[in-house]
């Protein structure tokens, strides 16, 4: 199979190295427009039921990077409304879409892809992959093939906010080391199936003929 190529410019700076940890402050970021199937609503009502579970506080950050589609400015103000409504506002942060957003990369410890509806590829899976980060994604659309679960990352039933606080909550109990290796075998699946080189020696073989 000839799987799409990711080639960024995020990269370049790129070091391989060991990932800060803290299980009780765990950075999670989603990047995407905010409109009705990219899973925010979903994210934030598991952030609710999931500060409701833990004892003490909410061992999350979020940063959720993409603006609002044209007409679709309620939906920002209603996640707001509901961040503030529940005292979230402090683990919870909006930013503008970035072109490069290698910096939210290098933030965050996980990557969430919530979305409702199947996505056809899911490039930013694959760019957390580049940048060494596991990826939290909904079990459908090209996510399914892309993320191993409990390998390189987590997948849960997609639209269920029980099955998504479950797997948030199950990070807590992840040691540095555990999430090390999630990191690296990130960055692995990365080099062997969505790298520029792998992409070119995939077509060559192709154009040859060959398996």
């Amino acid at each position: 199979m000839l799987y799409t190529m990711v080639s960024l410019i995020l990269l370049e700076n790129l070091t391989k190295k060991n990932i800060q940890y803290d299980a009780y402050n765990i950075k999670l970021l989603l990047i995407g427009r905010i409109n009705t199937w990219k899973g925010h609503q979903l994210l934030i009502d598991s952030l609710i039921n999931a500060d409701e579970h833990s004892k003490g506080e909410l061992p999350f950050q979020l940063r959720i990077v993409g603006s609002a589609f044209e007409g679709y400015e309620f939906l920002l103000d209603e996640l707001k409304t509901k961040i503030n409504d529940n005292n979230l506002q402090n683990n919870v942060k909006f930013y503008e879409f970035a072109k490069n957003p290698s910096e939210h990369f290098s933030w965050a410890n996980y990557i969430i892809v919530p979305s409702s509806k199947p996505e056809p590829f899911g490039r930013v899976a694959v760019e957390a992959f580049a940048m060494q980060r596991p990826v939290i994604a909904a079990n459908h659309g090209g996510l399914s093939e892309i993320v191993t679960h409990g390998c390189d990352g987590f997948l849960f039933l997609p639209n269920n906010v029980d099955e998504l606080v479950e797997t948030l909550l199950s990070l807590t109990n992840i040691t540095e080391p555990g999430y090390q290796t999630l990191s690296n075998n990130a960055r692995a699946k990365y080099e062997a199936l969505f790298s520029e080189s792998k992409y070119q020696y995939n077509l060559i073989n192709i154009i040859l003929g060959e398996k």
